[in-house]
């Protein structure tokens, strides 16, 4: 027979057990994840965002410059307030979006990590009367922000390593390279490391996992039909290993924006014929292009700014939306 003292015990140790059951009955279970390919892109004026996978579509709102963030979950693109340009941050679950409005200066091209929730931009800064460009990095776990400048140097065209840990970015003449946090790593010769071009602030110096590839774009000077001189901006592809630089647009073709498509084994490109470069009336195309330059494929008409990434992601998908 048990004894008060013992059957006391009992009930509790069963009242526990039943607390934690309707506790653990309460809590939510985790969605699970599922394997997404997304391309974020622009067409007149808005930002979209299409599932390569199930061919879904879906407008998100006004704006250009879009980058998906490694977790799928937030959209960043630039969007014009007024006159000035401001990073615009959408949360892919609820729908809602937020604007950076304590950047004092223009915002614009914003890029996620790769690997984690930091988001990297361009903004235009001031060193007495001078205004020049710097790269903001704001961390969106606790807000924590970095600059990264050299003297009044214009920096252009910020971009991440494929593992998060390097940035990268140039002022036409020289390649710069930090660590995450901010700290020069090296500096290098655009001509003496990519060949003897052009190189304007459009030009983004993107490599592949491994570093063993880098995609870039250079102004090439040509001829059109009158003889006239023209410039071309062309989209190229580094081995690193044979040092090799390749050609992957067309001739006739001048690319406006790219970057790195699945797998890296091709490269997302947008842009225009030079025969239709002021016109109007004829829309950008998105293709994508082998390694090898050897299959050119369109994927989208009117539409520009390609941004692919590929990961897993809880998001339920969404009705596809006009």
């Amino acid at each position: 027979m048990k004894t008060p003292k013992n059957q006391h015990t009992t009930n509790s140790w069963l009242l526990a057990v039943l607390i934690l059951l309707v506790i653990s009955g309460c809590q939510r279970v985790k969605a699970p994840e599922t394997e997404v390919e997304r391309l974020a892109y622009v067409s007149e004026g808005h930002v979209f965002l299409a599932n390569l996978l199930t061919e879904e579509v879906e407008v998100i709102g006004p704006g250009s410059e879009p980058s998906v963030s490694s977790d799928g979950n937030m959209l960043a693109y630039s969007i014009l307030e007024g006159d000035r340009r401001r990073i615009a941050l959408t949360n892919l679950r609820t729908m809602k979006t937020e604007v950076f409005q304590d950047i004092p200066g223009a915002c614009f091209r914003p890029l996620w990590s790769p690997t984690e929730n930091i988001l990297l931009f361009s903004a235009l800064a001031r060193t007495g009367t001078t205004p020049h460009r710097v790269v903001v990095m704001i961390n969106m776990d606790d807000d924590s922000r970095n600059y990264i400048s050299i003297d009044a140097l214009n920096i252009f065209a910020p971009t991440w390593s494929a593992d998060g840990e390097k940035i990268y970015a140039h002022d036409t003449q020289n390649l710069y390279e930090w660590d995450k946090n901010g700290s020069l790593l090296n500096t290098l010769s655009i001509l003496e490391n990519f060949g003897t071009y052009f190189f304007s602030g459009s030009s983004v110096f993107q490599p592949s996992q491994e570093a063993t590839h880098w995609i870039f774009s250079v102004i090439i000077e040509k001829e059109d039909e009158t003889g006239k001189p023209v410039q071309v901006s062309s989209l190229m592809v580094k081995d690193a290993l044979d040092q090799k630089v390749t050609r992957l647009s067309p001739e006739d073709f001048f690319v406006a924006s790219y970057c790195w498509g699945p797998d890296e084994t091709s490269v997302y490109f947008s842009g225009k014929t030079m025969e239709a470069i002021h016109d109007l009336e004829v829309s950008p195309r998105i293709f994508e292009v082998s390694l090898d330059g050897a299959i050119l494929e369109e994927l989208l008409d009117n539409a520009c700014q390609p941004a692919y990434r590929a990961g897993m992601t809880s998001l339920k998908p969404r009705k596809k939306r006009q």
